[in-house]
């Protein structure tokens, strides 16, 4: 198993997801959008993203995410 599998588990979800509401999401990718100002269609590296929770809200708004 990859270190980044078990470190994503039930112990990080548990310490962090009362915190990860779809609100502070959102509020921290229109954050991200309004800081970067960058086009729509722009590449965006997501490093060590955890489960997506910025990237998919960022290519949903047309971003090209990798």
């Amino acid at each position: 198993m990859a270190w980044y599998d078990e470190f994503f588990k039930e112990d990080y979800l548990q310490a962090y997801l009362p915190f990860l509401t779809e609100e502070r999401t959102k509020a921290e990718v229109d954050f991200i959008v309004d800081v970067l100002n960058l086009p729509p269609k722009s590449k965006i590296l997501d490093l060590a993203c955890g489960f997506g929770r910025h990237t998919i809200p960022l290519a949903k708004k047309g971003y090209d995410m990798t």
